[in-house]
C-alpha cells in the first residue's frame, strides 16, 4: 500500500533509513580521504594509518565499513565514475538532439571533474594502475562516452565516420581531462566545454566546425 505523504513512517523503517544514510556518507568521506591520499602518496604510501589520521577516525571503524584499503580504493573509483560518467550520461538523457546531448554530457562531466578533482583524479588516473581492481574496468569511462558518441552516427547527414572514431574521441577527451588535472587546472575545465563539443561532434555532423 502506498503511503501518503502525511502518514509516518515506522519508527524501525526510519532507523534503517537513517543508518543506511549515515553509513552512505561515511564510505563518502573515506572515498574523498583515500582519493585525495593516492594523489598525494600513491598507492603504496597511502596505508589504513593514514586514512583513518585524515579522516580522524578510529581504524575499528573504518573496518565497519570497508574490508580492507584496496575495497575502499574500489569503492571510491566506482564512486568517482558515477559522478563523472553516471551524471554525464543522465545529462545526456535529458537532452533533445544529438549534439545537444553531447553538449550537456560534457558540461556536466567538466562540472564534476572541477567539483572534486581529487576523486576524478583517482577515477581517471590513479585508477589505470591498480591492476587488481575489479569493480569496473580500466576502460570504462572511454567506453561510457563511446557509447554516447556513437549514437551520432547518422545525426547530421555525414557519410559515417570509421568505427573506431567514437572511441578515439572519447580518449581524447579523457586524456584532455585528465593533464588538466594533473597540473592543478581543474578549476579552468569547464571553460574548455565549447571546444570539446566541437571536437566531439565535428566528425559526426556535416555542419560541425571542422577540426
Amino acid at each position: 500500500m502506498k503511503i501518503e505523504p502525511t502518514q509516518a513512517a515506522p519508527r524501525a523503517q526510519r532507523a534503517t533509513l537513517s543508518a543506511d544514510f549515515i553509513a552512505h556518507q561515511r564510505r563518502l568521506q573515506l572515498a574523498s580521504v583515500v582519493a585525495e591520499l593516492l594523489c598525494e602518496k600513491g598507492f603504496k604510501g597511502t596505508t589504513v594509518h593514514y586514512i583513518v589520521a585524515r579522516a580522524r577516525i578510529a581504524r575499528n571503524t573504518f573496518y565497519e565499513y570497508f574490508g580492507s584499503k584496496a575495497e575502499c580504493i574500489d569503492w571510491a573509483c566506482a564512486e568517482g565514475h558515477r559522478r563523472l560518467f553516471g551524471a554525464a550520461e543522465e545529462s545526456y538523457a535529458a537532452a533533445e538532439t544529438w549534439r545537444a546531448r553531447i553538449d550537456a554530457a560534457l558540461g556536466t562531466l567538466l562540472r564534476a571533474a572541477a567539483a572534486d578533482p581529487a576523486l576524478s583524479e583517482l577515477c581517471l588516473i590513479h585508477s589505470m594502475a591498480l591492476v587488481d581492481r575489479e569493480v569496473m574496468d580500466r576502460d570504462a569511462g572511454v567506453k561510457a562516452l563511446s557509447r554516447l558518441l556513437d549514437e551520432g552516427r547518422g545525426a547530421g547527414g555525414r557519410v559515417d565516420p570509421p568505427p573506431m572514431t567514437a572511441e578515439l574521441i572519447a580518449g581524447g577527451l579523457i586524456s584532455v581531462i585528465s593533464t588538466r588535472l594533473r597540473r592543478g587546472e581543474a578549476d579552468r575545465l569547464p571553460t574548455l566545454q565549447a571546444e570539446l563539443v566541437e571536437f566531439s561532434v565535428g566528425r559526426f555532423l556535416a555542419d560541425a566546425v571542422p577540426f
